[in-house]
């Protein structure tokens, strides 16, 4: 009796397990995965928005994805995006921000009576995952599955192609009713000219060549020296002491103006070969034809294009080029204190 009811204990115990695994996989793929304003979003509507992000993102940038760091054929949990993101954490993100746009969207469209009808959409993206499946020789649920995830289907996509549709359907409708006056427009302009503009220019920077610097085993070196030298002399411990503590206070006062100096030679140097070059430019032409004749380094192209004022360094370069009085064909010499350089620029449009 007593195995006979251990049995029948451990048959309710497998039954009590497989039922609770068979209720949390559906609670996995058909409970709630997060919430977005009212809508609980399921695992596999998330899915989709995250695999559609990664596969733009992929088919954007291609062979380029090396030089950010990805490679999909590896765990994206497993690849840092920043130091406190992975790319699983990115796409992550990018899915949820998608959700809310999305819901957003269509939450306000149906407030408003929006109509549109999504099911051409859902049409065109049926023929083209037939069409990819067959190329792959599997079948459309086992694409959608490689795709958006492996709890997507075919017929599982469908709300959530149609939503997006209406979304963005509804978000070109608002957007056309928009207008806005050309003074409006213009006075935004003004005030934020630097957040559009760029500009085209050709610069020459030409370093100084500075002194370098005396390090401080050099100067221990030359202490040393002169004390022992000092000491060779008919004095007295203290003598020594004091003479070698004068002799050291004079020499780096000496050794500091003399260095100054050099700097301000390098600098003055550097600033005559600028005005040299600036002198024989005439145009464009002249400036490249001499740009290697002058340039710290030549290897680096003068010439920069489609350039905004935050991205120009130094300021002072940033500021004469965005300088509202500036002419095409204008010209200057720029000093740079910081760097140690002279900047010849040319400003092309």
């Amino acid at each position: 009796a007593i195995i006979k009811t251990g049995c029948i204990l451990a048959v309710i115990i497998c039954v009590c397990i497989a039922a609770w695994k068979f209720y949390d996989n559906y609670q996995e793929k058909h409970g709630p995965y997060i919430t977005v304003g009212d809508h609980e979003i399921q695992k596999a509507e998330f899915d989709y928005y995250y695999y559609s992000s990664l596969n733009s993102f992929a088919s954007t940038y291609g062979s380029y994805l090396s030089y950010f760091g990805l490679d999909t054929s590896k765990p994206l949990d497993q690849q840092q995006y920043s130091d406190t993101m992975t790319w699983d954490d990115y796409f992550q993100q990018q899915a949820v921000n998608q959700l809310k746009n999305v819901y957003a969207l269509t939450d306000e469209a149906n407030e408003k009576g929006f109509e549109y009808d999504a099911s051409s959409d859902y049409d065109d993206m049926v023929t083209s995952i037939k069409s990819y499946a067959q190329q792959q020789g599997v079948s459309e649920d086992e694409y959608c599955k490689s795709v958006f995830g492996s709890d997507a289907t075919l017929e599982g996509i469908k709300p959530y192609v149609e939503m997006s549709g209406l979304a963005s359907a509804y978000y070109n409708d608002v957007k056309d009713d928009i207008e806005v006056p050309d003074d409006e427009i213009n006075t935004y302009y003004d005030e934020n000219k630097d957040n559009y503009d760029s500009v085209d220019y050709r610069v020459c920077k030409i370093e100084a060549d500075m002194p370098e610097e005396e390090t401080e085993t050099e100067t221990e070196a030359q202490t040393e020296t002169a004390a022992e030298s000092t000491s060779e002399t008919a004095v007295t411990e203290t003598q020594i002491e004091t003479e070698s503590e004068t002799m050291s206070a004079e020499e780096s006062e000496a050794a500091a103006k003399a260095e100054e100096e050099a700097k301000e030679a390098a600098m003055a140097e550097a600033k005559a070969k600028a005005d040299d070059m600036l002198s024989k430019i005439t145009d464009e032409a002249s400036f490249e034809k001499v740009y290697g004749d002058y340039a710290t380094d030549a290897s680096t192209d003068s010439l920069n294009t489609g350039k905004k004022k935050s991205s120009i360094s130094p300021t002072d370069v940033a500021n004469w080029l965005f300088d509202a009085d500036r002419q095409a064909g204008d010209t200057t010499v720029i000093e740079d204190t910081a760097n140690n350089a002279y900047y010849v620029v040319y400003f092309k449009d």
